[in-house]
Protein backbone atom coordinates (compact mmCIF):
# COMPACT_ATOMS: atom_id res chain seq x y z
CA UNK A 1 0.00 0.00 0.00
CA UNK A 2 0.97 3.68 0.11
CA UNK A 3 2.23 3.50 3.38
CA UNK A 4 4.83 0.94 2.59
CA UNK A 5 5.95 2.35 -0.21
CA UNK A 6 6.13 5.68 1.70
CA UNK A 7 8.65 3.86 4.36
CA UNK A 8 10.46 2.16 1.89
CA UNK A 9 10.96 5.80 -0.53
CA UNK A 10 12.63 7.14 2.70
CA UNK A 11 14.79 3.88 3.54
CA UNK A 12 17.14 0.96 2.05
CA UNK A 13 14.03 -1.11 1.37
CA UNK A 14 10.67 -2.25 3.41
CA UNK A 15 9.46 -5.69 3.51
CA UNK A 16 5.33 -6.24 3.61
CA UNK A 17 3.75 -9.26 4.38
CA UNK A 18 0.01 -9.69 3.54
CA UNK A 19 -1.73 -13.10 3.85
CA UNK A 20 0.57 -15.40 1.99
CA UNK A 21 1.57 -12.78 -0.38
CA UNK A 22 4.60 -10.93 0.33
CA UNK A 23 7.15 -8.17 -1.75
CA UNK A 24 10.14 -5.98 -0.82
CA UNK A 25 10.41 -2.38 -2.55
CA UNK A 26 14.13 -1.29 -3.03
CA UNK A 27 14.80 2.52 -4.14
CA UNK A 28 17.44 2.23 -7.08
CA UNK A 29 17.64 6.13 -7.71
CA UNK A 30 16.97 9.53 -6.05
CA UNK A 31 16.02 12.73 -8.64
CA UNK A 32 14.26 15.93 -8.90
CA UNK A 33 11.13 17.39 -11.10
CA UNK A 34 11.41 20.80 -9.76
CA UNK A 35 11.40 20.68 -5.94
CA UNK A 36 10.11 17.71 -5.69
CA UNK A 37 12.37 14.63 -5.22
CA UNK A 38 11.42 11.44 -6.65
CA UNK A 39 12.40 8.14 -6.56
CA UNK A 40 12.51 5.00 -9.00
CA UNK A 41 12.07 1.60 -7.49
CA UNK A 42 11.80 -2.01 -7.83
CA UNK A 43 9.39 -4.24 -6.24
CA UNK A 44 9.80 -8.08 -5.57
CA UNK A 45 6.21 -9.46 -5.09
CA UNK A 46 5.81 -13.49 -3.79
CA UNK A 47 2.17 -14.15 -5.44
CA UNK A 48 1.30 -17.62 -4.37
CA UNK A 49 5.22 -18.85 -4.12
CA UNK A 50 5.77 -16.81 -7.61
CA UNK A 51 8.47 -14.22 -7.49
CA UNK A 52 7.07 -11.08 -10.16
CA UNK A 53 8.79 -7.92 -10.04
CA UNK A 54 7.67 -4.62 -11.03
CA UNK A 55 9.31 -1.07 -11.63
CA UNK A 56 7.64 2.37 -10.71
CA UNK A 57 8.75 5.95 -10.19
CA UNK A 58 6.91 7.76 -7.61
CA UNK A 59 7.56 11.90 -6.59
CA UNK A 60 6.74 13.52 -3.35
CA UNK A 61 3.81 16.33 -3.30
CA UNK A 62 3.63 19.25 -1.52
CA UNK A 63 1.04 17.35 1.11
CA UNK A 64 3.75 14.89 1.85
CA UNK A 65 2.04 11.89 0.22
CA UNK A 66 3.60 10.39 -3.05
CA UNK A 67 2.46 10.38 -6.64
CA UNK A 68 3.19 6.75 -8.26
CA UNK A 69 3.67 7.36 -12.34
Amino acid sequence: DHRDLHLSLRRQRQMCIRDRNSGVIYPTRTYSVGDQPCREFTQEINIGGTIQTGYGKACRMADGSWDIQ
